[in-house]
C-alpha cells in the first residue's frame, strides 16, 4: 500500500492509504475504513498537490 497525505485549507492533514486502483476506481483506507472514489478525481487530488505520496506500507 501506498501512503498519502490529504491536504486541507488551513495547514490541516490526514493520512490515507491506497489500497487498490483500477480503471474507473481507487479504494483508499481513509480512518480506519476502505472508501472508494473515481479515479480521475483521485488523479486531479495527486495531481494539484491536495494529496502527495509519502511512502510505502
Amino acid at each position: 500500500m501506498i501512503t498519502h497525505i490529504l491536504h486541507y485549507p488551513g495547514g490541516l492533514t490526514e493520512p490515507l492509504e491506497l489500497v487498490s486502483e483500477g480503471p474507473g476506481r481507487v479504494f483508499i483506507r481513509r480512518n480506519g475504513e476502505i472508501v472508494v472514489a473515481q479515479a480521475d478525481t483521485w488523479r486531479r487530488l495527486v495531481q494539484s498537490g491536495s494529496v502527495r505520496e509519502v511512502g510505502h506500507g
